[in-house]
């Protein structure tokens, strides 16, 4: 009997110690429960870029992002972000700048954009779209006054490689004419040249982006719009986006919040160029980006257009199958995947 009641209180004794065990486990942070205490959970916080380096052209992107520009130099508004800026002429400049990672946001053609993604297998994100078509087809031949009338002429014309290659010459075919044939283009390297060219005498037909069609047609030497290439497009129904934000990845993946903070102050940016020309006018000018005077006529024929998201991509989309079809090499060679797009 004695036997048994030792039995019974040894038993006793392993379940107490197994039960204060068991609530040790779960107390003691020390014992490894699979609990991990809070002070101990690793937490990881997004840094912040000490500063924002962006890239835009002398051109509508340069005046879209003007607004910008001057708040931040002027020190008039605090941003979120800490932003250096470059005015650039030449969208090669801006395409090695972005790829050498000398910037991180930049503004460049949307084929450009596409070719890049696919050079560098995902290297660079298009985050937002810019303008839509900005081209005019500029003349001092009375005579010209449709794309029949083109037959047989030279027009001159810069951006070749770029967007703006493809679009003309997709107006062009699809008007009827034969690049090389019924028509020939003659493409020279910057767009101020081209308006070089028709003030000195030597360009009968000019096709300019905006501003720098204005600013040939405020000379007041005898050009007019001949094809307005904006009605051409619309009655075409094509889909043209001639500009796009990019993002380093690299950058985007490390510091997404300065990526959203730059969206809204771009969208900030565009909003203001959009409702106080005057006043943005003379914003570009500061800019060395055109004279203000010439700015204030541009600006309403430019049709600027900063979508982000899913209109964006629906945008670049369309732009890409048409170069697609025109010379898979405008695009890299490849349509780019969904990669290609920061939609957050």
């Amino acid at each position: 009997m004695k036997t048994k009641k030792l039995i019974a209180v040894i038993i006793a004794i392993i379940m107490l110690v197994g039960v204060f065990t068991a609530c040790k486990n779960v107390d003691d942070p020390e014992q490894p429960s699979g609990i991990v205490d809070d002070t101990e959970e690793a937490t990881t916080e997004e840094q912040t870029p000490e500063i924002v380096r962006v890239a835009v052209l002398k051109g509508p992107t340069g005046m879209q992002m003007s607004y910008l520009m001057h708040e931040v130099n002027s020190g008039t508004t605090t941003y979120k972000n800490n932003y250096s800026f470059v005015v650039e002429s030449a969208p090669d400049v801006v395409n090695s700048a972005i790829l050498s990672g000398e910037v991180d946001i930049a503004a460049i053609p949307s084929n450009a954009a596409a070719a890049l993604f696919n050079k560098t297998n995902g290297k660079i994100k298009i985050i937002a779209t810019n303008t839509l078509n900005v081209l005019q087809l500029l003349t001092n031949d009375a005579t010209i006054t449709s794309f029949a009338d083109l037959e047989g002429k030279t027009i001159i014309a810069s951006g070749e490689g770029t967007t703006a290659q493809y679009v003309l010459e997709k107006i062009l075919t699809e008007n009827g004419l034969v690049i090389g044939e019924t028509v020939n283009i003659e493409y020279i390297a910057e767009h101020s040249e081209s308006v070089t060219r028709a003030m000195n005498g030597t360009a009968d037909i000019v096709v300019l982006p905006e501003p720098f069609a204005t600013q040939l047609l405020s000379a007041d030497i005898g050009y007019n719009i001949g094809i307005d290439l904006n009605l051409a497009i619309d009655a075409a129904r094509l889909n043209i986006i001639m500009g796009v934000y990019v993002v380093r990845t690299e950058f985007l993946e490390k510091y997404p919040t300065a990526v959203e903070n730059f969206l809204e102050d771009g969208l900030g940016s565009h909003t203001f160029l959009t409702s106080s020309v005057d006043v943005v006018a003379t914003y570009i000018e500061e800019s060395d980006i055109m004279p203000a005077a010439v700015a204030a006529k541009a600006i309403p024929n430019i049709r600027f257009r900063f979508e982000t998201g899913e209109k964006m991509k629906e945008l670049c989309d369309g732009m890409f199958d048409m170069l697609f079809v025109i010379n898979p090499q405008s695009i890299g060679g490849a349509l780019p995947t969904a990669d290609i797009y920061y939609t957050n």
